[in-house]
């Protein structure tokens, strides 16, 4: 097949992934053209049969997705995957995370491969779930221009925090953890009052929810990590644990609501935890796979 592969040149230059999944359609025999999104809306016109596109649904690769696809032609999605994220990808046919085409099989038996496959890359079993009754309440905070914010029904930190904030008991402190790539620092009320400083947590991830009793957002990746470590997730957005019924999901309306569910103890049967964690890891792609091209064949197939 002639494949066109759309990468911008700081991407091919850093990103190890992109540059396996190249090298793995390379290694099937496939004839694989590199070009910059910037060229143009895919051109779907060419002799291409397929695409690779590298995430970025809202600007000029969408519009190389939707001429790929106008033309009748498959255009595959690459994304971070979900745990060793700078050494693993997930590429999907229609979309990634709660938009991807194996989403609504996350509430049957994940394949038998899952559970060695998560392991292999966590380096054992999660955290067995259970409800916590001491600590804080940890709010983890998104980049601003995440894709996946446009689903939610809030799209910036500063409305998130604000909107927790309100809702959330006097008597428990709340946390928040800025994204690590997206520094933040918490800003101003609406009415100007400054925000407290010890509101920000710093450190690990692993140290942050470690002090949790859950951990709410929108339905950052990070909320995948809070799982494996046992703490239990609550989301505002469209999320792939949500709809595993690995999270509980909450709008803005019921947000008092479902953190005073949260602080009684809610939590997710572990079983329905393992089974999620299971299938993400059945669908995200280390760097060597990639490199020999067997997920490759399976997703083009």
């Amino acid at each position: 097949m002639n494949v066109s592969f759309l990468i911008t040149n700081a991407e091919w230059r850093r990103c190890t992934c992109q540059r396996a999944v190249h090298d793995g359609l390379r290694a099937l025999g496939h004839r694989v053209k590199v070009d910059r999104p910037a060229m143009g809306p895919g051109r779907a016109d060419e002799d291409f049969d397929c695409a690779f596109i590298w995430n970025g649904i809202h600007s000029n690769r969408g519009e190389a997705i939707r001429a790929f696809r106008a033309a009748g032609k498959p255009a595959f999605i690459m994304e971070w995957g979900f745990f060793d994220r700078m050494r693993q990808a997930q590429i999907d046919s229609v979309g990634f995370n709660h938009t991807a085409s194996w989403a609504g099989t996350l509430r049957e038996p994940a394949p038998q491969a899952g559970r060695s496959r998560f392991e292999a890359v966590w380096g054992g079993p999660p955290t067995p779930m259970a409800a916590r009754d001491k600590g804080y309440v940890l709010l983890l905070l998104q980049v601003p221009t995440d894709s996946q914010l446009r689903d939610s029904e809030i799209h910036h930190p500063g409305p998130m925090v604000d909107a927790v904030e309100d809702a959330m008991p006097g008597s428990i402190p709340l946390r928040v953890r800025p994204h690590p790539v997206s520094p933040w620092n918490c800003g101003t009320r609406r009415r100007g009052q400054p925000r407290h400083a010890q509101m920000l947590i710093g450190g690990s991830l692993v140290d942050a929810v470690a002090g949790a009793r859950f951990c709410l957002t929108i339905n950052s990746n990070a909320g995948n990590e809070a799982l494996v470590m046992g703490c239990p997730v609550l989301c505002l957005g469209p999320a792939l644990y949500a709809m595993a019924g690995a999270a509980m999901r909450t709008t803005l309306s019921g947000l008092p609501l479902a953190i005073r569910h949260m602080l009684d103890g809610w939590h997710p049967v572990h079983v329905l935890v393992e089974n999620y964690l299971h299938h993400l890891a059945c669908h995200q792609y280390g760097i060597d796979e990639l490199r020999m091209g067997a997920p490759l064949r399976e997703i083009m197939a």
